[in-house]
């Protein structure tokens, strides 16, 4: 073992914790501070991204007058299509006719 410094102590608990984040955070402070165009890469540009995104969602367009879409597999034209299903429940045979729905062409 190294022997110990005179007048040191030994840290434990929230006090060193704080002595390591403290730590921490000087060191990225001192690293940003040399490295500038890291900075700017790491907080400016993505803060102006934001911005940017922010600014085009904000943008109105005229959505609300365009009609409904229907969206049904017979849009695609893909042939006959198969569900699976399984009733467990004698008393609602009658539902299973109602269970697919097929939607008819325009």
């Amino acid at each position: 073992m190294y022997p110990r410094a005179y007048g040191s102590s030994t840290m434990s608990g929230m006090a060193l914790a704080w002595q390591q984040m403290t730590a921490i955070l000087v060191k990225r402070f001192h690293h940003s501070r040399r490295d500038w165009k890291g900075l700017i890469a790491q907080i400016l540009l993505p803060v102006l991204f934001m911005v940017f995104a922010m600014g085009l969602g904000s943008i109105k367009s005229d959505l609300q007058h365009y009609p409904e879409l229907e969206l049904s597999p017979a849009l695609y034209n893909l042939g006959p299509s198969y569900s699976f299903f399984s009733n467990q429940n004698p008393s609602t045979s009658q539902l299973n006719g109602h269970h697919v729905v097929i939607p008819r062409d325009r």
